[in-house]
């Protein structure tokens, strides 16, 4: 039961750390905490069999959910594919979008 109750509480404070992480990255069109919660344990609990494959990074608050995740579990890769431009509706509500920069500043 010890070790149960550890393991619990390691979990915790990862995800703990993982919200102080992405807390400065834009939510508004991002998962929420609840989703990165989701992302994580679903990463985590990857069989190590082939790879995870993340369509749409924006600025990296998805990503580090699941590359979190899938360190704390089997370290199966992560790719993140994004063109880091924007969708049109992004464009049109802010004008020429690059978030490629930020998006690497994020991850590390």
């Amino acid at each position: 039961m010890k070790r149960k109750n550890k393991k619990r509480r390691n979990q915790y404070e990862e995800i703990e750390s993982i919200k102080q992480l992405v807390q400065n990255i834009d939510e508004k069109h991002s998962v929420s905490d609840k989703e990165g919660e989701f992302l994580y344990n679903a990463a985590k609990n990857c069989m190590g069999r082939g790879v995870i494959i993340e369509i749409g990074s924006w600025k990296g608050r998805s990503t580090i959910w699941l590359g979190r995740g899938s360190k704390a579990g089997n370290k199966v890769k992560v790719f993140a594919i994004d063109p880091h431009t924007g969708s049109p509706w992004h464009r049109k509500m802010y004008g020429k979008v690059w978030t490629y920069e930020e998006f690497k500043k994020n991850i590390k």
